[in-house]
């Protein structure tokens, strides 16, 4: 793929792609994980990052979140461009168990990531 991506791809997910000539240049992916729908797997080829495909992924899978809540842990940088698509930053302690276990992983091996949820529409 040509945008370096390493996250895995169940059936049951959904994914959103970003392709020019025939070439993968972004990929955002909704998966369900126990009962919790989190964002998986934000990558953009380095050479078209900054350009607003990004944005559009985020915009376009955020679409399908309307009446869903849904996790994401991304980079600590990486928080106001999630803040664009309604995602907020949360107490790590108030998710569910097992991404509070993927977050400590996480800092273990020198990420720096937070936690984040998007409420749904309903609840807004």
């Amino acid at each position: 793929m040509g945008c370096n991506y390493g996250g895995g791809l169940n059936r049951l997910d959904t994914a959103f792609i970003a392709e020019i000539d025939n070439e993968i240049i972004g990929v955002v992916r909704i998966c369900q994980e126990f009962t919790t729908t989190v964002l998986r797997g934000m990558q953009i080829s380095k050479k078209w990052q900054h350009q607003n495909i990004g944005s559009r992924l985020l915009l376009l899978a955020s679409n399908c979140l309307e009446t869903t809540p849904c996790y994401c842990l991304p980079y600590s940088y990486l928080e106001r461009f999630y803040n664009k698509a309604d995602f907020q930053k949360i107490n790590p302690n108030n998710a569910p168990d097992f991404l509070i276990n993927r977050y400590h992983q996480y800092l273990s091996i020198g990420l720096d990531c937070i936690i984040m949820l998007r409420f749904s529409e309903l609840k807004k």
